[in-house]
This record gives structure tokens, C-alpha cells and sequence, in this order.
């Protein structure tokens, strides 16, 4: 099993020329919509990313790697205002994740959006699980030990296990479960 962050960078040079800043917005898609939007987006030149998971599916006479979305009905997308617009035309698109309580589209911080990618790509073969529910306790921690090294989050504690979280804003938290042994507290 292995996690994945297809479509991320592609290759447009003028997209990183343009002087019209760009902000990361996460998008609802119809279901099962999520794999033909990243490749419509893709193929346009437009940043974009569905957080995946590659499993192994056994059917009665052989084994299959399946790509699982991990956040389904949810493609997050790196634009400026008009290419969100154009993103929204599409028939897969649904909308725009807005700020809770207003009509305005929920811009994602650059450095929640990163850590959130560096998580999903390299967590290797661990198990990333989402929840919605905001975290109200929990330590700040920084990741010692394996591939997410120097990674920061938060601790949060369920059903006697303990999980390293992941939030950003508006959307919840990535979570996965962790030893004490790789973690140490921070101020």
C-alpha cells in the first residue's frame, strides 16, 4: 500500500510565470469523479491534486493494485480566481468548499496545503485516516524518526491508541497512528 500525489506539478512553464497569485481550494466533484477530474486538469495545465492510496485487491482469481481516493468527492486545486471559475464549469465540478457560515470560497493556507502533501506523499505504507471533528487538545509535536521527519502536528489520543495529526483549516485533520518513540513534544 502506498500513498500518492499524481498530478500535482504539471508540466506548464507559463503556469509558474503568471503574476496573478494562485491559492489552493478544495473543490466537491460528483462521486467517483475524482481520477477524470485530476486528468482533465492535468491535461489543461492546471495544478491540481486527489489524495490516493494504492491497495491490493484480491478477486477470486488474482490480485489487483487498485488506486483508493482517500478524500472522496474532493480534488484540491492550486489557481487564480479565473481558473477556479473555469475549474466550476465543468460537469464533474460541484463547488467550491466555502468558509463556514458565508458564501465565500475557503482559501487553503500554503503551508497547511504543503504539509498536508508532504504528509500524503510519504507516509509509505502507513494507514492515513481523515476525521472532520477540529481538534481542542491534544501536544505539539514534531516527528523524529522515518520518512516524515521534522514533520510538525498534533497529538490526539482515541480509544486507548495515539495518532499524529495533520489539520488544515476548514477541511479537518489527516491523521494516522504513531509510537511514542518517533515523536517529541515541542513548546
Amino acid at each position: 500500500m502506498t500513498n500518492s500525489a499524481h498530478g500535482i506539478f504539471p508540466e506548464r512553464e507559463e503556469f509558474h510565470m503568471s503574476t496573478t497569485p494562485r491559492y489552493w481550494f478544495a473543490i466537491r466533484v460528483r462521486l467517483f469523479h475524482e481520477m477524470k477530474m485530476r486528468e482533465k486538469l492535468h491535461m489543461m495545465g492546471i495544478e491540481c491534486f486527489v489524495p490516493t492510496i494504492s491497495e491490493v485487491r484480491v478477486w477470486h482469481d488474482r490480485r489487483v493494485i487498485k488506486e483508493r481516493v482517500l478524500t472522496p468527492q474532493m480534488i484540491f486545486v492550486h489557481v487564480t480566481e479565473a481558473e477556479r471559475i473555469e475549474v466550476l464549469s465543468f460537469s464533474s465540478a460541484l463547488y467550491t468548499i466555502c468558509v463556514p457560515g458565508k458564501s465565500v470560497p475557503a482559501r487553503i493556507q500554503e503551508n497547511q496545503m504543503e504539509a498536508f502533501l508532504f504528509f500524503v506523499t510519504h507516509a509509505n505504507e502507513q494507514q492515513i485516516a481523515f476525521t472532520e471533528e477540529p481538534l481542542k487538545e491534544g501536544d505539539h509535536v514534531r516527528i523524529i524518526e522515518g520518512t516524515l521527519t521534522g514533520l510538525e502536528g498534533i497529538i490526539v489520543h482515541n480509544k486507548n491508541k495515539r495518532y499524529f495529526a495533520i489539520k488544515v483549516d476548514l477541511l479537518g485533520c489527516a491523521i494516522m497512528e504513531i509510537e511514542d518513540t518517533m515523536i517529541q513534544k515541542i513548546a
